[in-house]
């Protein structure tokens, strides 16, 4: 969706041509893009693409590999799959189990 530095992210079906549909999970734990990673600044709130700052904070996530989540490890609750009413835009809430907050990396 071509977002740029604090904007919301958005979800779009897939077009198998790679840009900014690339997204890597790095060992610190970092969901980014370039130098853009995913941050979280409240609860229940909207997941937007700020400049990676290396400090952990808002921009932490840890993967369950069994569960297939990604938890904010600030907020304590995990990436979830757009609402219908913003359907492109992501967010984080609570972990209930939902298909919607499984991820496969």
């Amino acid at each position: 969706m071509a977002r740029k530095d604090n904007e919301k992210v958005g979800i779009f079906n897939c077009h198998g041509m790679g840009g900014n549909q690339v997204f890597s999970y790095t060992a610190n734990k970092e969901i980014r893009t370039d130098d853009l990673c995913l941050d979280v600044s409240k609860l229940n709130g909207p997941v937007t693409m700020l400049k990676c700052h290396h400090l952990k904070g808002n921009q932490l996530w840890e993967y369950d590999p069994v569960k297939l989540t990604l938890q904010h490890v600030n907020s304590n609750q995990c990436l979830d799959k757009a609402m219908e009413e913003d359907s492109q835009v992501p967010s984080i809430r609570d972990l209930d189990g939902s298909w919607s907050q499984q991820w496969l990396l």
